[in-house]
This record gives structure tokens, C-alpha cells and sequence, in this order.
């Protein structure tokens, strides 16, 4: 299971953290058809060819900019 290994660095307060795909964001800039609040599971990480973080959201990538780490409840 190639997700087993797919993640993110995030950093808090009590340190660096790594969270494993699948995860949820939280939409916090409007980007294509998501708005501001919205509930996203990243389903893949990977980096463009210029290096800059993307989430795989839906079958389509996203810079990671525009989203914050969230919880689906």
C-alpha cells in the first residue's frame, strides 16, 4: 500500500509531525470549485518539477497553500 508511506511534515507548537495519506484539509483560500471551509481528504503528496508541495484532492492536484490541516467530524 503505497499511502502507508505518502505524507506531510506539519509543524505545532510541541514540534515537527508527519501525517499519512489519506488525510483532511480545510480549504482556506478559494481555489477552483472549493470554497473557504471546505472539508477535503488528500488522498497523495508529491512535489512539482519546480518543487512545490501539491495535495492530490479528488483526482486533481492542488498547491498546499491553500489549505490547512483539518479533522472530518
Amino acid at each position: 500500500m503505497d499511502n502507508q508511506l505518502k505524507g506531510c511534515l506539519f509543524v505545532a507548537d510541541f514540534g515537527v509531525f508527519k501525517v499519512y495519506c489519506d488525510f483532511w484539509v480545510i480549504c482556506i483560500q478559494s481555489v477552483h470549485v472549493f470554497s473557504i471551509g471546505d472539508v477535503l481528504l488528500v488522498t497523495d503528496v508529491n512535489e512539482t518539477a519546480s518543487g512545490r508541495l501539491v495535495y492530490e484532492i479528488g483526482g486533481s492536484y492542488y498547491y498546499h497553500h491553500s489549505f490547512r490541516l483539518g479533522t472530518r467530524y
